[in-house]
């Protein structure tokens, strides 16, 4: 699925590195300039809350818009990852397009501020 994302993705203009967990994906936001973080909640290592509390406390990524896409976690888990600081919450299964204009949604609102 994640490979049908970054095709999509990228075919709609963007440029998508891909990171295998929570851990590789805050090197790589620490190293490097990205204009949103696009997360599951359940990931190895470190997963998608602990990678959301870890940009939120680096002064560099603060505003950076963090899109969760996973399944329905139950309200709990949503509300907390809208607390801690996610940007929006996108439900699994979704589509290609679909993940595409979710995307553009939330870059463009971040344009906006």
């Amino acid at each position: 699925m994640r490979n049908l994302w970054v095709r999509a993705l990228g075919e709609a203009g963007n440029d998508v590195p891909q990171a295998c967990d929570g851990i590789e994906a805050l090197s790589k936001l620490m190293k490097e300039g990205f204009d949103l973080v696009l997360t599951d909640i359940n990931m190895p290592n470190m997963d998608g809350i602990s990678l959301i509390r870890a940009i939120r406390r680096v002064d560099k990524l603060k505003s950076l818009p963090v899109l969760v896409v996973g399944v329905d976690p139950g309200e709990e888990t949503r509300k907390k990852a809208m607390t801690i600081g996610a940007t929006d919450w996108v439900l699994k299964p979704i589509d290609a397009a679909k993940l595409v204009s979710e995307v553009e949604r939330v870059l463009g609102e971040a344009d906006a501020h």
